[in-house]
């Protein structure tokens, strides 16, 4: 299980990366860092369950 997790963080890593890179061309820097600070409340609502174990 730990090995998934740490492919899917791995992978949505990148991508989100990725995805920054490319949307900083197009937006002030300030958008794109709260834009990706909104995904964080996500991301623990599933990380906090699965550390529980």
């Amino acid at each position: 299980m730990g090995a998934l997790l740490a492919l899917v963080s791995s992978a949505l890593y990148g991508a989100a990366d990725f995805a920054g890179g490319l949307v900083s061309r197009r937006a002030s820097f300030a958008m794109v860092a709260l834009a990706g600070q909104g995904g964080r409340p996500g991301a623990d609502g599933v990380a906090r369950p699965t550390a529980a174990r």
